[in-house]
């Protein structure tokens, strides 16, 4: 490789670069798709079970709001609205 010329040293020196560029897309691709599978996986085991907790918490904050209400106002129909929350 001494004896080479300039242009075939850069010439073999971008082909290596453009070879190691190209084995870095490919891993990017590939990651890519392994991670939307991942993502999908997440998506369609976790959101129900999300989507029930955030419910739960809303109506237990409804509640706590309500009773409040009740306890400050004396209206009953605050404590009408934290028992049907309850149940």
């Amino acid at each position: 490789m001494g004896n080479l010329k300039v242009w075939a040293k850069l010439g073999i020196g971008f082909g290596v670069v453009l070879c190691i560029l190209c084995a870095l897309g490919i891993q990017a691709i590939l990651e890519m798709d392994r991670q939307q599978r991942a993502s999908q996986f997440i998506s369609e085991a976790y959101m129900p079970e999300l989507t029930l907790g955030v419910r739960f918490e809303r109506a237990a904050q409804m509640t706590a709001q309500n009773i409040l209400r009740f306890v400050s106002s004396g209206e009953r129909r605050f404590y009408e609205e934290a028992r049907g929350q309850m149940n």
